[in-house]
């Protein structure tokens, strides 16, 4: 590796073999590759950061994102720049450029299975976007800049729920065929109840129908059960409202233009690894919200943290007096957006029984990450197993319903569940 392809601190960053890997390129190219600055929060165990690209063939420079998969599977991780790629690929063109990076040059394959893979900057002036978190912090926390009020965030939260909804899923769609429960909540927690997964201990220490969990009256059904396919009776099959979704959509993975005002319609999203052209469409809003939980369950007493349960499983008619007004507002924001996307269809009976799958999915991925607070541990598993509970209550009641779609459930697996607890 040559000093002048690679800036000394961008080859020690990358580690090797990923700098021989870049220098290479480099000098096959022509080009210089400088760091301007890492990015990340410590949560992915990829590289990434923001580079200087100077080509002296073409004598123009610019500034790129660089991301450095993990090492392992090359199969694996070349999948992931794929459905990075694929995700600007197959948006609608005017969604694609208002709102994801463009993928530039093709990936360069890492002796250790991993990959470099380069996009343009989302938003093009990083002066004048922020990550949606640092929203949320300026929000609650009243730091000067950049002046982001509860109205301001809750709008802004909306407008992304509406844009990934109405602009790049666009129609609602049910697919083509049926998933069971079992596969629904396993696209959101994909292999992590397997042997070596974040949740396989979760998994086996949970491995009856029934949990009790600590704040609930009885024994509520297990989500670990749902998502082995082993919940004792039958379950429906499910009409499955799919589309393009961003797979892991959270706070840290949107920029907001924030000058010269704030707007929440002028959007980025990044880091599309986990892309899926027919994903539930439920997951993104679910997961988007709870990751700012997880944030800052900090300022929630555990008076409110009970009360939030009941606001997150029937938004539409949840009283939020005490909840604070900054959450409430969100919560209102975001299930506004939801319900104005499927105006029209009539499907929203559909997209409220499987958003509530979507809450046990979601809720069981924070019991696995480290990034969770310890002390938040039992009230992620309290929502997944209420939410559990509400799903397979709400799918009985429909059940009941003269002209239910769809076939008849078994009731055999939900019939202990109170019908009271239907959303």
């Amino acid at each position: 590796m040559t000093d002048w392809s690679v800036a000394p601190e961008l080859a020690a960053g990358l580690g090797e073999p990923a700098a021989t890997a870049l220098a290479e390129l480099a000098e096959a190219t022509g080009r210089v590759y400088e760091l301007d600055r890492w990015l990340g929060n410590g949560r992915s165990r990829a590289r990434v950061g923001m580079v200087w690209e100077t080509d002296h063939r073409a004598g123009s420079s610019r500034r790129l994102v660089l991301k450095r998969t993990a090492a392992g599977n090359p199969a694996e991780r070349l999948a992931e720049v794929a459905r990075q790629g694929n995700a600007y690929a197959e948006a609608p063109g005017e969604f694609a450029k208002a709102h994801l990076a463009r993928p530039v040059h093709e990936a360069r394959r890492v002796g250790d299975g991993g990959f470099l893979s380069f996009a343009e900057i989302a938003g093009d002036d990083i002066e004048q976007v922020e990550v949606l978190t640092v929203l949320l912090d300026a929000m609650l926390d009243g730091t000067a800049e950049p002046g982001c009020d509860a109205g301001m965030f809750a709008r802004a939260c909306g407008a992304v729920v509406g844009g990934v909804l109405g602009e790049w899923a666009r129609r609602p769609r049910i697919a083509q065929e049926r998933f069971t429960v079992e596969g629904f909540l396993r696209a959101h927690v994909l292999n992590q109840m397997a042997p070596g997964g974040r949740l396989h201990a979760l998994s086996v220490e949970y491995s009856r129908d029934e949990i009790d969990v600590p704040g609930e009256p009885g024994p509520l059904p297990s989500p670990f059960a749902l998502a082995r396919g082993t919940y004792s009776g039958d379950t429906p099959l499910i009409p499955a409202l799919v589309g393009r979704c961003h797979g892991d959509l959270h706070s840290d993975n949107v920029l907001v233009r924030v000058s010269p005002v704030i707007d929440g319609t002028d959007f980025h999203l990044v880091d599309l690894t986990l892309y899926e052209p027919d994903g539930p469409v439920t997951r993104d809003p679910v997961h988007l919200l709870l990751y700012l939980l997880a944030r800052r369950m900090d300022v929630l007493s555990a008076a409110q943290q009970s009360v939030l349960i009941g606001a997150l499983l029937t938004p539409e008619r949840a009283d939020t007096r005490l909840l604070p007004g900054w959450l409430a507002e969100v919560i209102r924001e975001v299930d506004g957006a939801s319900l104005t996307w499927l105006k029209g269809t009539g499907l929203q009976p559909e997209w409220r029984r499987q958003r509530l799958l979507s809450l046990a999915g979601c809720a069981m991925l924070f019991l696995g990450r480290a990034s969770t607070r310890r002390e938040d541990l039992g009230w992620f598993l309290r929502l997944a197993a209420r939410a559990a509970a509400a799903f397979l209550a709400a799918t009985t009641a429909a059940s009941m319903r003269p002209g239910t779609p769809g076939g008849p459930a078994t009731l055999d697996a939900t019939a202990r569940i109170p019908l009271e607890d239907v959303p």
